[in-house]
């Protein structure tokens, strides 16, 4: 037989389920048999984990699940003493025992988790009424209700990483160490503060008839472009491309790499922090990558001042020496867009009336 005939069978039915939570590239795998199995590869350990039963309808908030296990299994340290900063997937397989083939009958996420003594209770939340979820409208208002960083149509956009920008130069002036490239244009924001990059070929000996090209890679820092112009100035170096090169040009990344030198409840303090103005990383986040798993921690910034930051809640990993990343807040309105050189994708409207059209006024 296979589990899907013993399924629909009356009697026959041997069902072991197996639970596999997912954070990131880390998984761990867990089954409620007798013993450890083996399937798809990995080995499933054996553990007192149940679950409630699976609905359907039309009800989103009848269709969660509670999956029980004792809290001290390894999975159950994603949520001590905080919650995980990412989604955590579970996937919930049945196989019938004498069986080779399996059945996935939940897939989700887990939203909630609850600690009783030595028990550990999770909520699950099936992925498919997270898609159908109507959401918060945009408002019609002055200040921009985007999300920083958020990506998508009508969406902020700012992209705080590295961005190369291809680009063919078409002319060159070497006493200014000005450029003209048409893709300069084409950055997100300005090129200032990044560095140029391109190959420079030295031609073979023309004499040797062995000899090939010789490509000596080159970078200089950009010192000034006036976005989005489709020019750009180049800092000190040895070196320029010429007319026709084939150049890439990268925007310095809005975040700030960081070593945390001190630590005071909430409080990190790094001299990097201070490169930027105080205030500029409130509203930002932090993220580092956990030295036992390399799975990312996130945090949100809730004060700037100096050389230190607050966050809005701990981590075990948080110590004197971590190595973090801070990325920049806002303050969601036209000035800090602004800032950010990000105007173009503003969400709010700058000219919306301050008084009500509909108060009964016909002058306003």
């Amino acid at each position: 037989m296979t589990s899907e005939a013993r399924e629909r069978s009356w009697a026959d039915g041997k069902p072991i389920q197996y639970f596999r939570f997912t954070r990131g590239n880390v998984s761990w795998f867990l089954t409620n048999a007798d013993r450890d199995q083996e399937y798809l590869g990995e080995t499933w350990t054996s553990a007192a984990i149940s679950r409630s039963a699976i609905r359907q309808g039309s009800d989103s908030a009848q269709l969660t699940i509670k999956v029980s296990m004792p809290s001290s299994l390894p999975v159950a340290a994603n949520w001590r003493p905080y919650p995980a900063s990412e989604a955590i997937v579970l996937t919930i397989f049945v196989r019938h025992a004498g069986e080779s083939d399996a059945m996935a009958e939940w897939v989700g996420r887990v939203v909630g988790p609850k600690f009783d003594g030595a028990v550990l209770t999770l909520t699950g939340e099936p992925s498919r009424t997270r898609a159908k979820r109507a959401g918060n409208s945009k408002k019609w208002q002055r200040g921009c209700g985007s999300v920083l960083y958020g990506k998508g149509v009508g969406e902020c956009n700012l992209e705080p990483e590295i961005v190369p920008v291809p680009a063919t130069v078409t002319a060159v002036a070497e006493l200014t160490f000005t450029l003209t490239a048409a893709g300069f244009a084409l950055a997100p924001r300005s090129l200032a503060g990044g560095v140029l990059e391109w190959v420079e070929i030295e031609e073979p000996d023309p004499e040797d008839p062995e000899a090939e090209p010789i490509e000596h890679p080159r970078s200089r820092p950009i010192a000034a472009h006036a976005w989005p112009a489709t020019t750009i100035t180049l800092g000190a170096g040895d070196h320029l491309p010429a007319i026709g090169d084939a150049v890439t040009a990268y925007t310095r990344s809005l975040y700030v790499e960081a070593t945390v030198t001190a630590l005071s409840g909430l409080t990190l303090t790094a001299a990097a922090f201070a490169s930027l103005p105080s205030g500029r990383l409130a509203g930002g986040f932090v993220r580092w990558a956990r030295a036992a798993d390399g799975l990312v921690e996130f945090r949100t910034i809730k004060a700037h001042s100096g050389n230190t930051i607050q966050l809005d809640y701990g981590a075990l990993d948080l110590a004197p020496g971590l190595q973090l990343r801070a990325y920049p807040g806002c303050a969601h309105n036209w000035a800090d867009c602004g800032y950010h050189a990000n105007r173009h994708n503003y969400g709010g409207d700058l000219w919306m009336p301050v008084k009500n059209p509909f108060d009964g006024n016909p002058v306003w």
